[in-house]
């Protein structure tokens, strides 16, 4: 006659099952976040006028997620990047491939892959005064994300931190507000995050909210304005 499996023996093996799922579903996450570079992209589904808004349909296309850094001088290179839309359109290969044939005809900006989201920043050097923001150290950030993605960029300019940040580099945050074609609101409950550089609460943010890109950028006359949105 078979022995009766005790409760506490039953505990224990739904605690195991429960970590070995759990261990599964983050090893098949990393997975397709290591495959995420070799997705199959075809160019004539997402080319546009300049390289930026090349990428933006890309990001939309195939649900990708991208940080994006602007040059303080930054202007579109449309005639340039025009030259080469044929090339684009006619580019059947992987994300990687893609990202490094879009840029090598734009080649004021560099790429990286981390942790899911694609990072579009200044080459050869980044802006000193958009690494400082991005390192900055959040201790407590809150946000609804019942009003949409896109105020979060404001949120962030205000924590303590960030605001203090941007008043040493004399800089100020100028905010954008919300229209209905970047207005996404979401029925999750509000995004509760600590201890995290403004660069991982906008990565964050972009997985929490099914956000598409993140962008930071330093412009007016002597580029001491900044705007952060997501959308």
């Amino acid at each position: 006659m078979p022995k009766a499996i005790s409760p506490a023996y039953r505990f224990c093996l739904s605690i195991v099952l429960l970590v070995s799922f759990a261990g599964a579903g983050s090893a098949n996450a990393q997975k397709a976040n290591d495959d995420l570079p070799k997705l199959s992209i075809d160019g004539s589904r997402v080319v546009a006028e300049t390289a930026f808004k090349t990428i933006e349909k890309l990001a939309y296309a195939y649900k990708l997620r991208v940080g994006f850094e602007e040059r303080p001088d930054d202007t579109p290179a449309e005639g340039k990047f025009g030259k080469a839309k044929d090339q684009i359109a006619g580019f059947r290969g992987s994300l990687d491939e893609f990202l490094n044939r879009v840029l090598q005809v734009e080649a004021r900006y560099a790429w990286t892959y981390r942790d899911g989201v694609i990072r579009i920043f200044p080459a050869p050097q980044r802006d000193p005064k958009v690494v400082q923001i991005l390192d900055t150290q959040v201790k407590e950030f809150s946000f609804p994300t019942m009003g949409g993605v896109m105020g979060a960029g404001n949120t962030i300019c205000e924590t303590p931190e960030v605001a203090a940040k941007l008043t040493d580099l004399g800089m100020t945050p100028i905010h954008f507000f919300q229209n209905n074609e970047w207005r996404r609101s979401s029925g999750k409950p509000p995004v509760k995050l600590a201890d995290k550089k403004v660069s991982e609460l906008l990565d964050e943010l972009l997985r929490y909210n099914d956000a598409t890109i993140w962008t930071i950028s330093r412009w007016g006359g002597p580029e001491n304005l900044l705007t952060i949105t997501l959308r």
